[in-house]
């Protein structure tokens, strides 16, 4: 609930051709529907499990956009992916870590001859503090992908 919220109406020219359910706005007001969402659909199941050092996480995504944003690529009105992550932190303080990601994900899934990206990722992080850390890994995609390559980063959680 909110008493006054900010809109901007002419946000992107393509936005309500994206949305199953378009955001009317009338006399310059935003008309709030009685329907769940903002016109775009997603399905989401996310588990995490943590014992001592070792984690497991999982996620399975589906979004479902209005079959209009095929007209500005085809084959994105439907997206869908998932990915499972074994990981185990160790040291002193356990400030070292590492894990192998296998993900598999479709952006064109509206596209019944598009094929799925399937990705491999195996990384190495150090927690400079309980907050920070520096993360490495290298990532190798097949199937329809090809965007192998390392990745380098630095997290901060507050």
């Amino acid at each position: 609930n909110f008493y006054m919220q900010e809109f901007d109406v002419d946000d992107a020219p393509w936005r309500d051709d994206i949305l199953t359910h378009p955001l009317p706005i009338e006399n310059g007001e935003l008309i709030l529907s009685d329907r769940p969402g903002l016109g775009a659909d997603l399905i989401e199941v996310n588990a995490q499990y943590q014992l001592g050092g070792f984690g497991l996480k999982a996620l399975y995504a589906q979004w479902d956009l209005d079959n209009e944003v095929d007209l500005i690529n085809a084959g994105r009105s439907e997206q869908a992916g998932y990915f499972i992550e074994p990981s185990y932190r160790f040291g002193s303080d356990r400030q070292f870590g590492v894990f192998a990601r296998y993900s598999m994900y479709n952006n064109n899934a509206a596209d019944r001859n598009a094929l799925d990206i399937e990705q491999m990722d195996i990384g190495f992080n150090f927690w400079l503090t309980p907050q920070t850390v520096f993360k490495f890994d290298y990532q190798d995609q097949s199937e329809g992908g090809s965007d192998d390559g390392f990745n380098l980063g630095v997290g901060y959680s507050f």
